[in-house]
């Protein structure tokens, strides 16, 4: 079984590919820590060179990951980066190999939660009322991939009781 954790940076992907990793002893997987991983670098640092430079690598990743947990008919949840279902055949590829969840969060949330987890995201690197504008111009462009999830949760009201009934459901 593979489940893939999707939505904008800060809505929880990792938070809640770890949790799945806790109770129901399925590998977990970040996909950009993975591609920091292959290639020795940071994903600035790639997005640097280029953001096509970027996606084509994510692509390769996710896809070697899909076939590594396939072949050794692992049980995996894979946090995607907040881009990864926008690109190339990436989301449908997903939907195919198991099942996608949509982490939805408001931005004022994903604002608060970068707050108190500062971490480098390349493509949203301003301050405060442009991080705000950025956020929603990410989530204009990503939002119609990723309401095509399985299942779609409030991120901004999830708990640990509400994420496992919906699991239980999206997993028979």
């Amino acid at each position: 079984m593979l489940l893939f954790i999707i939505g904008l940076p800060g809505s929880g992907k990792s938070y809640w590919a770890n949790k799945i990793r806790a109770a129901l002893n399925f590998n977990a997987i970040d996909l950009d820590t993975e591609i920091e991983k292959r290639f020795q670098t940071s994903i600035p640092d790639l997005f640097e060179i280029s953001e096509e430079n970027f996606r084509i690598k994510e692509k390769e990743v996710l896809k070697n990951i899909i076939k590594n947990a396939l072949l050794f008919n692992q049980p995996t949840v894979i946090a995607s980066g907040g881009g990864t279902p926008c690109f190339y055949d990436n989301l449908a590829r997903m939907k195919t190999c198991g099942k996608v969840i949509y982490l939805q969060s408001s931005i004022e949330n994903i604002m608060k939660r970068m707050d108190h987890y500062p971490q480098i995201r390349p493509l949203l690197s301003k301050e405060n009322e442009e991080l705000k504008q950025q956020l929603i111009i990410l989530e204009e462009k990503r939002k119609p991939f990723y309401e095509q999830a399985h299942l779609i949760l409030d991120a901004d009201n999830l708990t640990l009781p509400i994420f496992a009934q919906h699991l239980k459901s999206l997993l028979k």
